[in-house]
């Protein structure tokens, strides 16, 4: 039977590019979103460009509806596509919210709930077709703001570091129905706002051991690679970093920078 994989936050950059590596794999594929007309538009593009058997669904769904998202989860069943996997990509990214005396706490709740309780209802949702089908894949897409922190954002920081512990916290509970739960854990990518602002760009945030950032690509191989029962059969509970070695460095200071002591940090 042909595996389907549900995918949040799919219709356009990284979870597209993710969406377009199952499709290309022989998986149907369902993509969700925030807007219905998108998710459909995006479901009709990559059936297009797919081809062959695959099926392919676009569903707009409410933050926080169980009932709407538990609904979804057996149209897709009755329709003869019980969800093997998923990948969970959508997130709040708390953007521009003031700084930790003055943010508004329904906007900082806010990111928390989408970030770790709607995905918290997807795998609930997808984890009992799961078992049903005997066993499954859950892939979430993490970042490194969840192990590091960056200032002023302590609402993603927070969530993302909890949705890392989710993980964890599902590899265990859901091992003995041989679910696997993996996380990729994302550093900068180049997204639309990366090219679009230099400072970015720029940012000493971005400077890793390898010079570069990862393409969206590079996230869905990461996350197909942990989907996948053959490369990664026995793997759970596991983070696999792709941030070309943002995490193993100590500072992200640039060469050239003064110390308090007047020694400088070289190339």
């Amino acid at each position: 039977m042909t595996k389907t994989v549900v995918i949040t936050g799919a219709t356009t950059g990284t979870g597209y590019c993710i969406a377009q590596k199952f499709a290309n794999n022989g998986y149907n594929v369902c993509i969700t979103s925030r807007d219905d007309a998108r998710a459909k538009e995006a479901a009709k593009r990559l059936k297009a460009e797919a081809g062959g058997d695959i099926r392919t669904f676009g569903y707009g769904l409410e933050v926080l509806n169980e009932p709407q998202m538990a609904a979804m989860f057996e149209e897709l069943r009755s329709a003869g596509c019980p969800v093997s996997t998923l990948v969970l990509v959508a997130a709040n990214m708390g953007i521009n919210m003031p700084d930790f005396f003055e943010v508004d706490f329904k906007d900082w709740i806010r990111v928390i709930d989408t970030n770790i309780g709607w995905n918290f209802m997807f795998a609930r949702q997808a984890a009992r077709q799961m078992a049903e089908l005997g066993g499954g894949a859950i892939v979430v897409i993490g970042s490194v703001n969840g192990i590091r922190t960056t200032k002023n954002r302590s609402a993603y920081c927070t969530s993302k570091s909890g949705l890392h512990g989710l993980a964890r916290n599902l590899a265990v509970e859901l091992g003995p129905l041989h679910i696997r739960v993996n996380t990729v854990v994302a550093g900068g990518i180049k997204t639309a706002r990366y090219y679009a602002r230099p400072e970015i760009q720029n940012s000493p945030h971005n400077k890793n051991p390898l010079g570069d950032i990862a393409e969206f690509a590079d996230i869905a191989n990461a996350a197909y690679f942990l989907a996948d029962d053959e490369q990664a059969r026995i793997i759970t509970g596991a983070e696999l970093a792709v941030d070309g070695g943002s995490l193993a460095q100590f500072v992200y200071e640039e060469s050239g920078i003064k110390l308090a002591d007047g020694a400088v940090i070289a190339d």
